[in-house]
């Protein structure tokens, strides 16, 4: 391995009974890093971990100026389309990722079988809910990831999580998927999840299980009107896709109130909703954190939060709308709360949500303003 490199070592593929279990390294002039990726019931990867390794090892190789090697044969058409995903970031952030070479072997790969379903990746949001619903007839299983969103080790702060993964796949009639893997504590090292490599890391898990399915879907963040430059996005996620697992991002014809909308009243959003990512959240949702904040205002808005009252550790008000803390103006939260906003300012001026307006032009939007101006 050159010393100005990072290099993806050949991954081993095991089987122990239903768990599958792949496991390899980063290995970069700072030593080797394993990582793992494990799931139950899916056929093991015939020849897609290099197309996986590739997912996982471009960004952090951008991050840190180094030439990537994949020593695990890749698709040609995702090779090549990294000579555009390096456009992408090097537009965006000219400052943090600089053009790089890769390097491995490159082997055709057949075309997607038609016969192999599609998977969603799922946490349990508003945004994956909605592309469940929209995608019904489409989708045939759901993706729930541990080790992405919440770290893993703290397993009962996980279980929420998984919990409302299992109770929607069961109630879509749905195939639920579950893996788990600890691959993000090596990216978090040099990029940041939210704004580089999510859509990297969700793809990588998609070319892992193509024996089972042809194309998997991400659920957008924010709408078309309302992008910036984002770790999953509309223009990026397809990149990251092969020959034989298409990579989708769903949902940027509609805004975080248009999505709520269509799911408020959906009996499966009422028994899965899980927005929330606190550690310390004995059911679902905590009820104090800004996601938990942002989608009761959103609830509100709609006249429907009363019958999500359960999904809630602590109930929010509309002081907690005022008081609530968003450190980043850019954060995808933003575009979110200008959703409710927009709506408020559009609906019934009844009393209730007229506050709720107050509170929301009083906070938040107030701090962006001091900040930008």
């Amino acid at each position: 391995m050159k010393p100005d490199s990072i290099q993806l070592e050949a991954p081993s593929v095991t089987q122990n009974g239903q768990t599958v279990e792949l496991t390899g390294a980063f290995v970069d002039g700072d030593g080797r890093h394993p990582f793992f990726f494990r799931w139950q019931g899916l056929t093991p990867p015939a020849h897609a971990c290099g197309d996986a390794l590739l997912c996982l090892g471009l960004v952090p190789a951008m991050a840190r100026g180094l030439d990537l090697h994949i020593d695990a044969p890749v698709s040609p058409s995702l090779y090549f389309q990294t000579d555009e995903t390096q456009n992408i970031f090097t537009s965006w952030r000219p400052d943090r990722f600089r053009r790089i070479t890769v390097t491995g072997e490159v082997v055709e790969r057949e075309h997607p079988n038609p016969d192999l379903g599609v998977a969603s990746f799922f946490t349990g949001g508003v945004d994956s809910l909605y592309t469940l619903q929209q995608r019904d007839e489409d989708i045939s299983a759901l993706i729930y990831v541990q080790g992405y969103e919440t770290a893993l080790g703290d397993w009962t702060a996980l279980e929420p999580a998984r919990a409302s993964a299992r109770a929607a796949a069961a109630g879509a009639g749905k195939r639920h998927v579950e893996v788990t893997t600890d691959v993000r504590g090596y990216l978090d090292r040099y990029t940041n999840w939210l704004d580089h490599t999510t859509s990297a890391a969700l793809s990588a898990i998609g070319h892992l299980l193509s024996a089972e399915f042809r194309s998997v879907i991400l659920s957008s963040s924010n709408p078309y009107d309302r992008l910036y430059p984002l770790g999953s996005d509309p223009l990026l996620d397809p990149l990251w896709g092969s020959g034989t697992m298409r990579v989708e991002h769903f949902g940027c014809g509609s805004d975080r109130m248009q999505k709520l909308r269509a799911i408020a009243a959906w009996d499966l959003t009422l028994r899965t909703l899980r927005v929330c990512g606190e550690p310390d959240a004995a059911v679902a949702n905590c009820g104090r954190c800004e996601k938990c904040v942002r989608t009761y205002a959103g609830l509100r808005a709609l006249g429907r939060f009363e019958a999500f009252r359960e999904r809630f550790q602590s109930i929010p008000d509309l002081e907690s709308v005022r008081s609530l803390e968003i450190q980043e103006v850019r954060h995808t939260a933003w575009s979110d709360w200008l959703s409710t906003l927009e709506f408020l300012r559009g609906a019934a001026r009844d009393g209730e949500r007229v506050a709720l307006r107050d509170m929301i032009q009083q906070s938040a939007f107030d701090r962006a303003r001091k900040q930008l101006n």
